[in-house]
């Protein structure tokens, strides 16, 4: 197939109706759907990717270096995510970490990760330099809206509450692993991103503990980490493509936002109740006329029945 603007679009709004179906209406077939419907799913649109869409020729000299920093970057991520449980305490995993549940599992995600990369691939290089940009958004949305489950969200009954956790822990970070496997497949191939989703399940899969973390925190980290590694991965590409050295200063270079970012995972983890100190207002003149309502205060955390207050 010659590559297009308008056939892509076209079979991004097919995808994007087919994952609404699957999503939606056949979530509710249970075991059926979870080990045969979807994976069979996404195993026959790759095939009809492969038939349809010409393999499109991209190099390999960005891979291996691109690959370094997948790695580099889920093993940190996988130290930094269960050493929270030194902080938070642990809990048992709710993932078998049998043999056999380990591989139901990897067949059930791999099939749909392997399948969405893919798919990302042929369809990024399926559209000419001109129309790169808007498609490049295009995709982000489309696999932000996919792997972050909105359809099947919007079909349930939802509060203020949920609207806010379903954007800030699931769309968000949704967005920034998209920019950055989007990113990935335009320079390199679909191989990088697929380590990155099989690393990032068998952090989950495999220990038989894992950490008790707020659900804010774990968001934060799935965004810092995937803009770190867009950072690092546009910057060392960047460096190697003689069309975009001329364009590279040190502003850009990556290093200068670790700082940021690390400062940015402390504060929250102060503002969640992490330390064995944290901040609290109060709300009632219940200790008045030592603490006055508005107040805010720095707690240590001790026994329900012995608060010291600082």
């Amino acid at each position: 197939m010659q590559k297009s603007r308008n056939i892509t679009l076209l079979i991004m709004g097919a995808l994007l109706i087919c994952f609404y179906i699957n999503q939606t209406m056949l979530s509710d077939m249970g075991n059926m759907y979870a080990y045969v419907i979807n994976p069979l799913m996404h195993i026959g649109i790759v095939i009809l990717f492969k038939i349809l869409i010409s393999s499109p020729y991209t190099t390999n000299r960005f891979k291996k270096e691109t690959i370094q920093y997948v790695l580099i970057t889920m093993l940190i991520y996988a130290i930094v995510y269960l050493t929270l449980g030194l902080l938070t305490g642990y809990g048992q995993n709710p993932y078998s970490t049998s043999l056999r549940g380990i591989a139901i599992n990897l067949f059930v995600h791999a099939s749909a990760f392997c399948s969405i990369e893919y798919i990302r691939y042929k369809l990024i290089h399926n559209v000419y330099k001109k129309d790169l940009s808007f498609i490049f958004v295009l995709i982000v949305i489309l696999f932000s809206i996919i792997d972050s489950g909105v359809f099947e969200f919007f079909t349930n009954p939802f509060t203020a509450y949920s609207i806010f956790k379903m954007f800030f822990y699931r769309f968000l970070p949704s967005v920034f692993k998209n920019i950055l496997f989007t990113y990935m497949a335009l320079k390199v191939n679909c191989l990088p991103a697929i380590i990155y989703e099989l690393m990032y399940y068998l952090i989950l899969w495999l220990p038989p503990i894992l950490p008790k973390s707020p659900w804010i925190f774990e968001a934060m980290l799935n965004m810092i980490f995937p803009l770190l590694l867009f950072l690092f991965v546009k910057y060392s590409i960047s460096k190697k493509d003689r069309f975009e050295l001329s364009r590279i200063n040190e502003e850009q270079r990556p290093s200068s936002f670790v700082p940021v970012c690390i400062l940015m995972i402390v504060l929250t983890w102060f503002a969640l109740g992490v330390f064995p100190i944290k901040p609290v207002g109060i709300m009632t003149a219940s200790m008045y006329p030592e603490i006055k309502v508005g107040d805010a205060v720095i707690i240590k955390k001790c026994s329900a029945n012995d608060i010291k207050v600082q």
